[in-house]
């Protein structure tokens, strides 16, 4: 029988600026995705990911040979397609039909993917249907939220802030 899979946490290649905040967000039953350089914040954490994804330009070779050691399903795209590897882990992520996706290390680091990584996110309402949560966060005072419920508002995306004016 087929596991269900509740929480996503998937790993981007952005900035993870405070690794502590960022391990209390895990929990040992999450299933753990790693968009590509992602990796390298998930085995920071002394997590290995279930699956790492994209076209693997960003990952070391140590990195390589400790997915491969640790029985990772290695999903490799050619360097030359039309997603990011972030999309390509949220798109992987989807199929496995869960409650709720929290993505860390989205943002910081070049402004253009920190950008294009937000526009990903507020992009996703057509394939947002089965689940109820996607969650980017930088996993430091200044992370973001992006809300999407199982029935979707006209705008589903929000960025919340906490009542002190930062970003929650």
């Amino acid at each position: 029988m087929k596991t269900k899979i509740s929480r996503i946490i998937i790993f981007a290649n952005g900035e993870l600026p405070n690794k502590e905040k960022a391990r209390a967000l895990l929990h040992k039953e999450d299933f753990i995705i790693a968009a590509d350089g992602g990796t390298r914040h998930a085995l920071a954490l002394g997590r290995m990911p279930n699956v790492l994804i994209g076209d693997l330009d960003s990952v070391t070779d140590e990195e390589r040979r400790k997915m491969k050691d640790g029985g990772v399903d290695v999903v490799q795209f050619p360097a030359d397609k039309n997603e990011t590897d972030l999309e390509l882990a949220i798109q992987h992520a989807l199929t496995l039909n869960p409650q709720e996706i929290i993505i860390l290390a989205a943002l910081g680091g070049r402004l253009d993917q920190t950008l294009g990584n937000i526009a990903l996110i507020s992009d996703l309402r057509p394939l947002t249907l089965r689940f109820r949560v996607i969650s980017l966060m930088t996993a430091s005072k200044r992370s973001f939220f992006a809300a999407i419920p199982a029935k979707l508002p006209e705008h589903p995306v929000t960025l919340s802030r906490s009542s002190r004016g930062r970003a929650k």
